[in-house]
């Protein structure tokens, strides 16, 4: 009956011989797949776990079990029942995949690569497992062995259209078109429909420029095909053709429609997300006065026993990565892209100290504190050289995580004498581009306007508390500055650092390998002007509140508020 789809059926036989036989294990593990397919997941669970314990220990039982507890959310308890199925059948692939797919979605990506690896171990021809070590490989800044991983997997299992939509979206991330072309056009081949296939095909015809193109394959999709992620993706892809051809309100209307799909598939909670932000921002600029950052600050940070950091930092979207990629252009400089270091010494720091962070550091004897930071010191230089692969070569590194503005803080007790760039842009710019991007991990104030404005504010403002006093590390540049008169802007950013001039730092787009972040496409490009003041565009469907919220802020900037 539950082969057939009848779980309903098969629940109540299963249940009738629990009745007379409640030692009958094989009737309580079938009894819980009935529930747990009649979506009754509390029950499914209890059944599974009678049925393990009365000595139905099939390392299929662990597995099932383990699927119900996802269910329920109980990932923890999912990978010890993952790890049962391991111990009753080592090569059971199911359960490597599935334990790799949980570390995934942990961000345990080492973890993740294992089981995935060990996956396609036991059965080379796992083609799952292979697209999902590839991702992890992706995600560990290892694209190279990513895309290898993609090609034994069409070797072995040929005409598979998802790894080549796959390996086109690897291929096109990279910069590399004309093998995305390639691949993009094997999956249509092999499955016509495929709407992955389209929109990637799409997003290389926009790139050179064929956009009346783009919107036909965009706009051809089989409809009825698309996932839920499929229509984000699609949507967010339409706005940025139509957002060329000037088509503007229907550029906004397809964006917006991306953001409602993503902000219902995520389940985002976009308002919870900014009051913690706001909160841990509260709590730095309370706690930590200037006073009490002269007392603790680390000096004579930078000992030379690694490349010293430089601190690109500013809103999503403000010219982060551009300015990266210029400064990582020149022979002294590595780039490094948004190393998580600096938030993950914030969590750390919040978690072991007794009142958290700032507050907690200041219970501690200075002495006691100072030794605390210097763990974090050396554990940020730790993680650089994990990540640099020319450790002789590179003086400076840059780190360029955006959110590292929301920890100015803890960067200045580590490491006070490193120059820092923040990066500035036309707050109506920045958050519309925010807005507009599908960024690859969603961040839910980004679903909606008036979420990424708050932030946007609450943000500058505390770069303004934490700054007033000492902004002598600082530079701000800006990005239409940069854009006007890039050989001006760029030289004073190699003198705040202390590097000479290299003209390969405005040749920056010739290398763009290694950028993970949504500038990949526009940093393959040399400076272009199309994106300064791009909001007048938008600014008929812009909400008035998001307008009146911003205004303070781009005058205090600095910025022209008018249209």
């Amino acid at each position: 009956m539950l082969r057939q789809g009848e779980p309903a059926k098969s629940e109540a036989l299963s249940r009738s011989v629990v009745d007379h036989e409640p030692d009958n294990a094989h009737a309580w593990y079938l009894r819980g797949l009935a529930l747990r397919a009649m979506r009754n997941f509390d029950e499914a669970r209890a059944c599974l776990e009678t049925a393990t314990a009365k000595g139905f220990t099939d390392a299929v039982a662990y597995v099932e079990y383990a699927r119900t507890l996802i269910l329920l959310g109980e990932r923890q308890g999912a990978e010890t029942q993952y790890l049962k199925a391991l111990e009753a059948q080592p090569d059971l692939t199911a359960a490597t995949r599935e334990l790799g797919s949980l570390c995934l979605e942990a961000e345990r990506l080492d973890e993740a690569e294992q089981w995935f690896a060990a996956t396609i171990r036991i059965d080379p021809s796992d083609s799952v497992g292979r697209r999902n070590l590839a991702h992890a490989l992706f995600r560990l800044d290892r694209a190279a062995e990513a895309i290898a991983t993609l090609d034994e997997a069409v070797a072995l299992v040929p005409g598979q259209p998802d790894i080549h939509v796959m390996l086109a979206t690897l291929h096109e991330l990279e910069n590399d078109l004309p093998a995305a072309q390639r691949h993009a056009e094997a999956a249509r081949a092999l499955d016509p429909g495929n709407p992955s296939a389209a929109v990637i095909l799409a997003k290389l015809a926009h790139r050179r420029g064929a956009d009346a193109e783009a919107l036909d394959r965009l706009d051809g999709v089989d409809i009825a095909r698309m996932s839920d992620a499929q229509h984000v993706t699609r949507q967010a892809e339409r706005g940025r053709v139509l957002d060329r051809l000037g088509r503007y309100e229907e550029a906004f209307a397809a964006y917006r429609q991306s953001g409602e799909i993503l902000s219902r598939l995520q389940k985002g909670m976009p308002a919870q997300d900014l009051a913690a932000r706001a909160a841990r921002m509260s709590a730095v600029e309370d706690g930590l006065s200037r006073e009490r950052r002269e007392r603790l600050a680390l000096r004579d940070a930078n000992r030379g026993d690694s490349p010293a950091p430089i601190f690109v930092l500013g809103f999503m979207r403000s010219g982060t990565t551009l300015i990266e990629r210029i400064l990582g252009a020149h022979p002294e400089i590595a780039p490094m892209g948004e190393l998580p270091l600096i938030a993950d010494s914030a969590d750390k720091l919040n978690d072991d100290l007794d009142g958290g962070f700032p507050r907690g550091l200041f219970s501690l004897e200075t002495g006691q504190a100072r030794e605390v930071l210097e763990v974090h010191r050396r554990r940020y230089l730790s993680g650089v050289l994990d990540h640099l692969d020319d450790r002789d070569s590179a003086r400076f590194i840059v780190d360029k995580a955006p959110f590292n503005a929301e920890h100015i803080g803890l960067i200045r007790l580590i490491f006070p004498e490193a120059p820092i760039i923040h990066a500035v842009r036309h707050p109506l710019d920045v958050v519309l581009s925010s807005f507009f991007v599908n960024f690859a991990d969603p961040l839910p104030w980004s679903f909606s306007l008036d979420t990424a404005a708050a932030l946007f504010v609450r943000m500058h403002d505390h770069l303004t508390a934490m700054t007033l006093e000492s902004a002598d590390g600082i530079r701000q540049v800006r990005y239409e500055s940069l854009v006007e008169d890039p050989n001006a802007v760029v030289g004073a950013m190699l003198d705040h650092i202390g590097v000479g001039w290299d003209e390969a730092c405005l040749n920056f787009n010739q290398n763009v390998g290694g950028v993970r972040t949504a500038s990949y496409a526009q940093v393959a490009r040399p400076l272009y002007d199309s994106s300064v003041f791009r909001y007048r565009n938008y600014l008929p469907f812009i909400d008035r509140a998001v307008l009146e919220m911003l205004q303070p802020t781009a005058i205090a900037l600095g910025y022209d508020y008018s249209a």
